[in-house]
């Protein structure tokens, strides 16, 4: 079957060949069922630009695939063979069918991105008004990592080079003007999203992230500002945060506090947390690159700056934007209390962002865990700055409806 040349004159031919090519008897033998997807890679590669030129249809073809009888009864050789010929791709057109088989398949299966039962449920966190700390406990799982690990080790390197590719992006937005890279670099940057979100990474598996990768995320978002389709825009930003939180959970280091917190009624998670990312980096606890290249181009990031309000403000009742919405928090708390922070935020920023405050304010069963992190967010944001005294001179203008609507503010007056 690997030498079968397809001669497609139209659409409907398309599909009918596509599907014949998935149709395999029962007895199939092992080297028939690689046969098929490889000739499956190499149809849809092929063809992809005149039948699978939207999003729509490639996903449909995907789904074919996913569908059929030989992920249906050989999921995991399939996904090892598609992983393998991965790896020594060169074919952009064939990498973009792979990347986007990863991608739908690992959606269906959370396992496959290396999701796994230990990462903790936000539903428990607490909404207490000022309190919500514990709603800021890690997203990637602490505990030992998933079987999928080794597979993601070896992908993320080759994930991020198409990351990295320096895209005309001329005609985004019409998908038949979208470029293979273009393409190409969203589903990795989709993928990379995935795998952040839920793989847990140590301290050598970051080192991958280096500070000119990050800073290129910050500079495609700035970047793409205008383009007329903003997924891109908003995956890296999602990507961003991710990393974020990887940073963070591998900065948190055992610590005798922690033992004395569950002791007192407090969580544990809590106290580690502020000690880990109020302590200096040091050997054993690396640097948050995401936090400081981000501190350091506080004002040169406005698209990243409105955008995560955006993001905030459109996010829908769906466990993907609620999970989302922590991590943009949870990264928007980090920059509030990190010593050195500026003494102020863009000021459009914390205008948009006591809207969403007030449009969360009544909020669902489903994003309880939510308020107590919004609101801890914004109160830290209104405090007043280190070695200060907390009067209403000291708070900018910008932060006082923040300072004003914070828990503390009832002891004062």
């Amino acid at each position: 079957m690997d030498f079968i040349e397809y001669h497609v004159e139209n659409a409907r031919q398309f599909w009918a060949e596509l599907e014949d090519i998935l149709h395999i008897p029962s007895t199939a033998s092992l080297n028939r069922i690689d046969s098929a997807l490889r000739a499956f890679i190499k149809f849809c590669s092929s063809y992809h630009e005149k039948y699978l030129s939207t999003n729509e249809q490639l996903d449909h073809a995907i789904s074919l695939l996913l569908d059929s009888d030989i992920f249906a009864f050989h999921s995991d050789r399939s996904t090892e063979h598609l992983t393998s010929a991965a790896h020594t791709e060169t074919n952009p057109h064939a990498l973009l069918v792979l990347y986007s088989i990863f991608l739908q398949y690992g959606r269906r299966n959370p396992a496959f991105f290396g999701a796994s039962a230990s990462i903790p449920s936000q539903a428990g966190s607490t909404t207490r008004v000022g309190v919500g700390l514990d709603a800021l406990t890690p997203m990637v799982p602490q505990g030992k990592r998933s079987a999928g690990h080794k597979r993601w080790q070896g992908l993320i390197p080759l994930l991020m080079d198409h990351v990295k590719w320096s895209v005309d992006d001329d005609g985004y937005g019409s998908a038949l003007g979208i470029p293979i890279e273009a393409r190409l670099r969203l589903v990795c940057v989709r993928l990379l999203y995935e795998v952040c979100r839920v793989q847990k990474l140590d301290i050598n598996d970051l080192k991958i992230f280096d500070d000119s990768f990050i800073e290129h995320l910050f500079e495609t978002i700035e970047d793409t500002s205008v383009s007329n389709d903003e997924t891109l825009n908003y995956y890296l930003i999602k990507l961003i945060v991710a990393l974020n939180e990887q940073f963070m959970v591998a900065s948190l280091v055992p610590h005798k506090s922690s033992k004395a917190a569950s002791e007192s009624g407090k969580s544990p998670q809590s106290a580690t947390f502020k000690q880990a990312h109020q302590k200096a980096p040091s050997v054993d606890r690396p640097p948050n690159r995401v936090l400081e290249i981000l501190m350091r181009r506080l004002y040169s990031s406005q698209t990243f700056g409105a955008n995560i309000i955006f993001m905030l403000n459109r996010a829908e009742n769906t466990p993907e934007d609620l999970c989302m919405q922590l991590l943009l928090l949870k990264m928007l708390y980090l920059l509030f209390t990190t010593p050195g922070r500026t003494n102020t935020f863009i000021p459009t920023i914390c205008e948009s962002w006591l809207m969403s405050l007030f449009e969360n304010w009544e909020i669902c069963p489903k994003k309880a865990s939510l308020s107590g992190t919004h609101t801890s967010a914004s109160y830290i944001r209104s405090s007043p700055i280190p070695n200060s005294k907390p009067t209403h001179t000291n708070v900018p203008n910008s932060d006082r409806p923040f300072y004003l609507l914070s828990p503390m503010r009832t002891s004062e007056t």
